[in-house]
């Protein structure tokens, strides 16, 4: 048990350390790895821009806890001992060790509901508290407070996305590219569709952009233009009319798709079943398939019946129409998705000379 309890220790010092000195680079590139090694709740609330909220708050809860079992494992080989090792390190502390002690004497495991901290749990392990009462109460408080800390990181994602894309764009001029698989998904569904309106968009589709899309790996990142192309030769071979409706069946369908679907649901699962739950997850969404692509945002109206998306920054080499009819089309998709009818207005005045526009969504409400 000695050499078990030892090695986890390790293990967790060693992650948190590795993690924050890649703090930077996993920010960028994979949040959840950076998370996954190092749950600082910097970390936690700067991972909240990107990444699904329950996977977040899932992967947080176990590797804390994950640490809290290392520290009672600590408490519950040495005892005091280790107390007092924790008191001699650190001296300043001995005051705040004791009175946490103090706590501990009365209030037993469930303070960890409230304050899940190492120093609690070697407490617990000193005291040889019943395993299964120490895991539950961990993990109630690292569920908790790990909400707490993905709910202010979503409540500040703007600010936090800006030093996210701060970090991973110093040094070089940031070029607008879109994940392959997206494309391919819409060339898919472009095949999928009713036999008038397939015939028009395939056919608008040139051979080199397909063989181009065809040919990316599904996670490679390709430059913008292809998609942007993508969506002009949809709107020239099927019209306006059209292009809308067939992105309106695609971005339903797209909500079923894996690489979607956990957004999807922790959106409904937060904010329930609604429209205005889809379009606060939109701008999440976008950036998993998009980068340097203009930033979105949902502004509420003050209503529960509406809600405005918002594209802002949007490079000029990005604003196309056919890029608008996408966004028209995937809102009509999220009344859809929750079987709900209402209408888009779109106001992009400023799209073409300061890359804004504004898609305002309304509904009825329920009787």
């Amino acid at each position: 048990m000695r050499a078990a309890i030892l090695g986890l220790l390790s293990a967790v010092t060693a992650a948190s350390l590795l993690g924050t000195a890649l703090g930077p680079y996993l920010l960028v590139r994979s949040p959840l790895s950076l998370v996954a090694l190092s749950p600082a709740a910097h970390h936690i609330a700067l991972a909240a821009a990107t990444v699904d909220p329950v996977t977040l708050i899932l992967v947080a809860t176990v590797r804390r806890v994950l640490t809290g079992v290392a520290a009672y494992g600590l408490g519950y080989l040495y005892g005091q001992a280790a107390l007092a090792w924790l008191e001699q390190r650190y001296a300043r502390l001995s005051q705040l060790v004791r009175w946490v002690e103090r706590l501990f004497a009365r209030f037993g495991v469930a303070l960890l509901v409230v304050a899940p901290v190492p120093t609690i749990a070697v407490l617990a392990g000193a005291a040889r508290s019943k395993l299964p009462w120490f895991l539950l109460a961990l993990t109630l408080g690292h569920a908790l407070w790990n909400t707490v800390t993905q709910s202010l990181g979503d409540t500040f994602a703007r600010t936090t996305d800006l030093l996210t894309a701060f970090i991973g764009e110093t040094g070089r001029v940031p070029e607008p590219r879109m994940r392959a698989n997206w494309a391919k998904f819409t060339v898919r569904c472009a095949k999928r569709a009713n036999p008038p309106l397939r015939s028009s968009l395939l056919g608008a589709i040139p051979d080199a952009l397909r063989a181009e899309i065809r040919d990316a790996g599904s996670l490679e990142w390709l430059p913008a233009r292809v998609f942007l192309e993508l969506c002009e030769a949809l709107r020239s071979g099927a019209g306006a009319a059209g292009a809308r409706s067939f992105w309106r069946q695609s971005l339903r369908d797209a909500i079923r798709q894996p690489f979607m679907q956990p957004l999807a649901r922790g959106a409904l699962f937060l904010w329930g079943r609604t429209p205005a739950a889809l379009v606060r997850r939109t701008p999440q969404a976008w950036q998993l398939v998009a980068r340097d692509c203009g930033v979105l945002k949902a502004l509420e109206s003050g209503s529960e019946t509406s809600i405005t998306l918002r594209v802002e920054q949007l490079p000029a080499s990005c604003r196309k129409p056919g890029l608008l009819l996408m966004w028209e089309g995937g809102l009509m998709a999220q009344l859809d998705a929750v079987d709900t009818p209402g209408e888009v207005v779109l106001r992009a005045d400023q799209y073409l000379t300061n890359g804004v526009a504004d898609f305002s969504l309304s509904w009825a409400g329920t009787k």
